[in-house]
């Protein structure tokens, strides 16, 4: 076909194709770049009350890839560097908390509170908040698939629903919930 054509034609043609075909994935790398972004961001905030349901529609557009990427969250929990992120936050604050309880300027709280907060560990909170904070990011993996989700999350949820009774386990049904729901939805 380009036999016809002289070389610095050719040349140029090739050029002109393989800029094309770097910048088609170039920008399909920066899509998932940005879906992997988002849910991320969205795995780590929560959603105050009144909020807009902007993120939601955003996550919605998504589709597919995002739930992958939440599905994989929810399976697994944080990774090891949001939990020492996280863990070194909650030592920091441990500190406050601890020099603003010793300094007794907070006077809402009761004597027996204050021995409460006192009594209790650095290992001990963090271990707790830690456990509080992997749970919150699972479940807001579960409010994204609720979003998002299709058969192969609902496959997984009701794997879990059956063998887990954890705190997740309403969340993961009313999930399943909305995933039926939405599915029911597509088929009509």
């Amino acid at each position: 076909m380009l036999s016809h054509i002289n070389t610095s034609k050719q040349n140029s043609i090739l050029l002109i194709l393989s800029a094309a075909f770097f910048l088609a994935t170039s920008i399909s790398h920066a899509e998932e770049q940005s879906i992997e972004q988002f849910v991320n961001q969205w795995l780590l905030n929560s959603c105050d009350v009144g909020e807009e349901k902007k993120p939601e529609k955003i996550l919605a557009q998504f589709g597919a890839p995002a739930e992958d990427i939440l599905l994989y969250a929810f399976k697994t929990g944080p990774n090891e560097k949001q939990l020492k992120d996280f863990q070194a936050s909650r030592s920091k604050n441990w500190e406050r908390r601890k020099a603003l309880v010793n300094s007794e300027k907070i006077q809402a709280l009761s004597k027996n509170d204050a021995r409460l907060i006192k009594k209790t560990s650095r290992d001990e909170y963090i271990k707790r908040q830690t456990d509080l904070y992997k749970n919150r990011y699972q479940d807001r993996a579960l409010q994204g698939l609720a979003i998002v989700g299709t058969i192969k999350s609902q496959k997984t949820l009701q794997d879990f629903v059956k063998k887990d009774k954890s705190l997740l386990n309403e969340s993961a049904i009313k999930t399943l919930d909305a995933i039926k729901r939405r599915n029911t939805l597509l088929k009509q």
